[in-house]
């Protein structure tokens, strides 16, 4: 029974072919989107879970609560991996990892490399928590040696042209470094930085004050707990750990410290502390990229169901007879879902070779490393199997169950088929089809009201006045050590080798730039005979800042040269600090870090950071106790190419051992919205791909529907019906549907983008040209699907439809 049915499939495919090819390549669309969203949204969600015992590891966060407020911060004090080790029998091992300034490495062959934040310092057990594959060296011993370092099997080809380099000697800033140790390159998807070089952080110990709970350089502090370990307890256990050891100075200070502990498998989806370094996603996104991929699947068996609906029309007689032969309701249904799951089975493989040929396309397009073969391969058949089944299930059983019921004599007897009644109803006023398209539309619809307002707001996010200027500026990092001391020690030369050129119209130099992490620390104001302290954001910086990058000054002046310690506000500091006016903080007096100064200016609130954030509070320092991390230069762009090559020759004559790396501001600074260009994308190639399927239902529905009327319209255009009057009877319907699904699909766009626009402290407003625009475009785009259909049939010859009749 069963190959007979598959037989009549077969035919009956092979007889509809247009309606089968839309119903074909329509569901295969949608398991392609649905699986390339599947796989990105897999990726997000494994990320750092690669490592072995991945649920032990966690990353240890501390809060400084002290009189000016609370901060948290992702950084933890040198000593506390050692006490963990030392005093926790919960603690299978606890390591430090803290990542140095950029690195100059050159080999006996004078081959240099610039790795750029790719150093890193750790303990030597950092290989007992983090299990990184060794390709050579052995990782109980790697990074014991003080002048040991560890690479990956990329600088090993790029130096060596081998991996097997144990013992090989490397130059790094100028010291010489023994190859200890070989490792894969890490995977992309994981919080930890991207590094190249592993150096042991036990020399520097000292030199960075890594052995002090209050002072000196904050590390990344990771712990793996010991097996059957209660997370809670052990929580409880450190929360106050730093009371045990430096209780006596907390109190001194009236500062109070909190630690906590954070899975790493969280972190990627749940950047809830200072500022993450790195680009993350949010839970959130993921949600609503997993409801894109099943909308879109859901609008692709929406066609399936529709054509069968209308298809099932035709084949009335076919059914009349097979009645009157005995073939009872199991009969009918079998034979239905049976084409359904050939037409499902054929669309499932076409996909998965789709999948397969455009993951590298996708990868390209969205910046990820997805692989298909990471998806469980059980899980990937278990969906298949229920995407088979259950769309071939309702695609097959609605429409042997709508027209089962009806009288076979009626088509028998030769009663016109637009006649025959189904439970009382003509199969043109059937409500489910109407439902199902206009449903499939209010979901096309809200995919553009959404696409509108996510590029509205990223285009509001690039343009807006940041309050700084941040075009035409060009920043080089200072890259080690020794650079930091030639910009400090030579800052006029520097200054005035690069102004020399009349395109160079200013330089500053400054521990960040706008849109990289700021520092944090106390901040003490002397205000009514009073000494207030609070937790602020400060930035290091010299004199001609603020006017190299066109920062207005409310009150008071910019810094000067003659004086060693200066501060400026910005106007939320001010506010901070309990200044009801700019011009009120002026003359006052603050300090950080021991450097007594006065407060000579304050600046109008600008965006340091990106407008996911409001504006902070912040301090800027004039100060010589710094080293400066980059140098800013602002150019007049007019000849760039001849101002590029004299920057270049400057700082090759200035920095001769130092590699030329630089970068502006302005493409930087927008790379703090990556991840939202990357939604908007992905966004916009689905809200496409949903349009031109839905349309293509559309289509397929329209060719049914006219072919059904070809008689009525040969009839009308006999008694005089223009051919105007009868495309607008064949597209009014559809026009009513679509202008309905408008109007649903307009307050389900609203409540969903402004969920979404409240991650942004700075946003859009949802303006209402926006649902029109949407309508609109809805309308547009349905009525030129069905309009061609309706103009051919028009001006067909009337003879055609009715040369039987």
């Amino acid at each position: 029974m069963f190959i007979n049915y598959l037989k009549i499939a077969l035919r009956n495919i092979a007889r509809n072919k247009i309606i089968s090819f839309i119903n074909i390549s329509g569901l295969t669309i949608g398991l392609v989107c649905f699986f390339m969203i599947a796989l990105y949204v897999y990726d997000e969600l494994t990320y750092d879970r690669f490592f072995k015992d991945s649920d032990r590891i966690y990353r240890i966060v501390h809060e400084n609560i002290e009189e000016g407020g609370a901060a948290t911060l992702l950084t933890t004090p040198g000593p506390l991996a050692p006490v963990l080790n030392k005093d926790f029998p919960q603690v299978e091992k606890a390591v430090r990892i803290w990542q140095n300034l950029d690195l100059v490495v050159k080999n006996s062959n004078q081959i240099q490399y610039y790795a750029q934040d790719k150093h890193i310092y750790a303990d030597p057990g950092l290989f007992n928590v983090f299990h990184i594959p060794f390709l050579f060296g052995n990782p109980e011993t790697a990074l014991k040696s003080p002048n040991g370092v560890i690479i990956t099997d990329k600088i090993a080809r790029l130096f060596f042209k081998t991996e097997n380099v144990v013992g090989k000697v490397l130059v790094i800033n100028k010291e010489d470094y023994e190859v200890t140790g070989v490792i894969r390159s890490l995977s992309h998807h994981t919080h930890l930085p991207q590094f190249e070089f592993i150096t042991s952080i036990e020399p520097v110990e000292e030199r960075y004050h890594f052995n002090s709970w209050l002072q000196g350089v904050g590390v990344y502090t990771y712990v793996k707990l010991a097996m059957n370990v209660n997370v809670e307890t052990f929580q409880s256990r450190i929360l106050d750990i730093a009371d045990q050891y430096v209780e006596d100075e907390l109190d001194n200070r009236g500062m109070t410290q909190k630690y906590f502990l954070q899975p790493i498998t969280d972190i990627h989806l749940h950047p809830n502390y200072v500022k993450e370094s790195g680009i993350h996603s949010k839970t959130a996104g993921l949600v609503l990229f997993s409801a894109i991929a099943f909308l879109v699947l859901f609008i692709a068996s929406i066609n399936f169901i529709n054509s069968s609906l209308s298809l099932a029309f035709f084949r009335i007689k076919e059914i009349s007879i097979r009645k009157t032969n005995g073939a009872n309701r199991t009969q009918l249904v079998s034979q239905f879902v049976t084409e359904s799951i050939v037409i499902s089975v054929i669309a499932v493989c076409l996909a998965l070779v789709f999948i397969y040929l455009l993951t590298p396309w996708f990868n390209e397009i969205i910046g990820k490393e997805l692989n298909h073969s990471t998806l469980p391969v059980s899980s990937v058949l278990f969906f298949m199997s229920g995407v088979v089944l259950c769309v071939g299930f309702f695609t097959g059983i609605f429409p042997a169950l709508l027209i089962f019921s009806f009288r076979p004599a009626q088509a028998i007897k030769g009663i016109p088929l637009t006649n025959i009644n189904i439970n009382n109803q003509g199969i043109q006023r059937l409500s489910l089809r109407k439902i199902l398209v206009i449903v499939q539309f209010v979901i096309t619809s809200v995919f553009i009201v959404a696409l509108l307002v996510i590029f509205q707001q990223i285009n509001y996010m690039k343009n807006k006045d940041l309050g700084f200027e941040k075009e035409q500026i060009l920043v080089f990092p200072v890259q080690t050590v020794e650079m930091c001391r030639s910009v400090k020690d030579n800052l006029d030369r520097v200054k005035q080798e690069f102004t020399r050129h009349h395109t160079v119209q200013s330089i500053t130099t400054h521990l960040r730039s706008p849109g990289r992490m700021t520092h944090q620390n106390d901040v003490f104001v002397y205000r009514d005979g009073e000494k207030r302290k609070y937790w602020i954001n400060m930035q290091f910086l010299d004199s001609d800042f603020l006017q190299t990058y066109k920062i207005p000054i409310l009150a008071g002046a910019d810094f000067t040269k003659n004086n060693m310690t200066q501060y400026i506000l910005n106007e939320a500091a001010s506010r901070e600090f309990g200044f009801h006016t700019p011009d009120q903080a002026i003359g006052n007096h603050m300090s950080i870090f021991d450097w007594d100064g006065e407060i000579v200016g304050v600046t109008k609130n600008f965006h340091f950071w990106s407008l996911h954030y409001s504006i902070e509070p912040m301090v800027f320092i004039r100060t010589d106790h710094f080293f400066p991390e980059a140098v800013s230069l602002k150019l007049n762009t007019k000849d760039l190419r001849e101002t590029m090559t004299f920057i270049e020759n400057t700082f090759k004559a200035l920095f001769p051992d130092q590699p030329f790396e630089y970068y502006f501001l302005d493409e930087d600074f927008n790379r703090l919205y990556k991840a939202d260009v990357r939604f908007a994308f992905i966004i916009l190639l689905f809200t496409g791909t949903a349009i031109f399927i839905a349309c293509l239902g559309l289509f397929g529905l329209s060719l049914l529907t006219i072919q059904r009327k070809i008689k009525e319209i040969g009839i009308r255009k006999v008694l005089g019906s223009s051919i105007p009057g009868i495309i607008y009877m064949l597209i009014k319907e559809y026009s009513l549907w679509m202008i309905t699904a408008s109007v649903i699909s307009w307050p389900i766009a609203w409540y969903v983008m402004r969920k979404w626009l409240l991650n942004f402290a700075y946003r859009i407003d949802i303006e209402l040209w926006m649902f029109v625009l949407a309508g609109a475009m809805t309308l547009v785009i349905a009525l030129l699907t069905v309009t061609w259909q309706a103009v051919r049939a028009a001006t067909a010859n009337p003879v055609e439809a009715l040369r039987y009749e």
